[in-house]
């Protein structure tokens, strides 16, 4: 979908281009002598003006809110709509997440059969970027079309937006010019090339505590995955203060023109979230990717290495013919299940753990490994397994190891016994 939509975007900013050209090239014959080249850019002016001026406009009715109802209204009486359209009415949805808005349109009689291809919708497109540029918390954006026998409807969503533009589309409201740009092409001229990526870890009130830039592709490819893992996802709640935090990991993107996009990583009750800028909103990020992004700045293993690195040690036994690792990822299901049995437990008791300790310094990973073992030296299952392993660290500055190791169907048996032991004891 992103794209054809691209594809849709790039071909209104050729044609904007070829234009432009044209124009200039009458204002050449126009003028022979090719006087002062100071006409050509005089004459340029006014058009751009004129864009920046319909950007402040539409920039007095910025809100942070769908609900807000007269600045939302705003908004939609200055978007342009394709001849034979007509704006009826609007709604608001506001009754929890994901917020969006609703646009009802009419047709006139001849003109609803024109916008049956992704190529004809682009008008609706470039309105929807707008809109979601400018109401911060919207997460979508419906357009409704009726001749009054028939209806379609039009869907734009923020992941496609952010995606497509290859920042968060907000930031383009921060200013006439930066709005201009998605008023003149829907899809702006940055998303074409990739912007260079650098990761640095941040102690408190923003302290640079180590850097690395420019990133190797794999790297930048972790990076991008990082965001998109973000920018995919609902934004859960109001800004965290990045300056207060302890240390956290800054992704920074800049673009050809100067301007860039900060994006923080970082962990509450010992889970990852991520967010856009000091003052967005933050929202889950996977774990692994976290930990990946960590790996690279503080140069200690993930979780995920962590673990890979155990299992690769067993060949070294001489007990292991074959290993095929498949995939090793972070369970956040199981971490939370295991912190929550773990929490105030007296095993935690009998190793010092607080409950502090427990929430951030205790975690599960989830591997899928092939392995056939040598049974004259070991009795170990084999075939295609499937096994949690759990990780402690010292602390949160520390290296994770394996602390334990349990299958699937060994950990549903032990919480059952758990829950039965708790069970009886009440």
């Amino acid at each position: 979908m992103k794209t054809r939509i691209g594809r849709v975007f790039r071909c209104m900013l050729y044609m904007s281009i070829a234009v432009s050209l044209v124009v200039v090239v009458l204002m050449l014959l126009a003028n022979p002598n090719g006087k002062p080249a100071v006409s050509t850019v005089e004459a340029a002016v006014p058009e751009y003006s004129e864009t920046e001026k319909f950007a402040a406009k539409l920039l007095q009715y910025k809100t942070e809110y769908v609900g807000d109802n007269s600045r939302v209204g705003g908004i939609l009486s200055l978007l342009p709509y394709p001849d034979g359209i007509q704006q009826d009415h609007f709604a608001l949805e506001t009754g929890g997440e994901p917020y969006g808005i609703s646009v009802y349109l009419k047709a006139e009689p001849g003109t609803f059969e024109q916008y049956g291809s992704e190529e004809s919708q682009a008008s609706f497109a470039k309105d929807a970027y707008l809109l979601l540029a400018l109401v911060g918390n919207a997460d979508h954006i419906n357009f409704v079309l009726t001749d009054g026998s028939r209806e379609m409807e039009l869907r734009y969503t923020r992941a496609q937006a952010d995606a497509a533009a290859g920042r968060d589309v907000r930031e383009f409201a921060a200013s006439e010019a930066g709005l201009g740009k998605l008023v003149s092409a829907a899809e702006p001229e940055l998303a074409e090339n990739d912007p260079l990526y650098s990761v640095m870890k941040l102690g408190r009130d923003g302290m640079v505590l180590t850097a690395r830039s420019p990133l190797s592709a794999m790297e930048t490819e972790l990076a991008k995955q990082a965001i998109f893992n973000y920018l995919v996802k609902s934004a859960a709640a109001p800004a965290q203060d990045i300056a207060s935090l302890p240390y956290c990991y800054l992704i920074r993107t800049s673009y050809e023109d100067g301007t860039v996009s900060d994006y923080y990583a970082f962990t509450l009750d010992g889970f990852a979230y991520m967010q856009g800028g000091k003052s967005g909103r933050y929202s889950r990020l996977d774990d692994t990717l976290y930990y990946a992004l960590a790996a690279m700045t503080d140069g200690q293993d993930s979780p995920t290495d962590v673990v890979q690195a155990h299992l690769e040690a067993q060949k070294a036994t001489g007990a292991v013919i074959s290993m095929a690792i498949q995939s090793t990822s972070v369970s956040p299901e199981e971490t939370d299940r295991v912190r929550k049995m773990y929490a105030g437990s007296e095993l935690a008791k009998t190793n010092g753990w607080s409950d502090d300790y427990v929430k951030n310094n205790l975690l599960a990973v989830f591997a899928k490994y092939t392995v056939d073992y040598d049974n004259t030296k070991v009795p170990y299952p084999e075939g295609a397994l499937e096994q949690y392993f759990y990780l402690t660290r010292k602390d949160e500055q520390s290296s994770w190891a394996v602390w334990d190791a349990m299958s699937p169907s060994d950990q549903k048996e032990t919480s059952r016994l758990i829950e039965q032991t708790y069970t009886v004891q009440k």
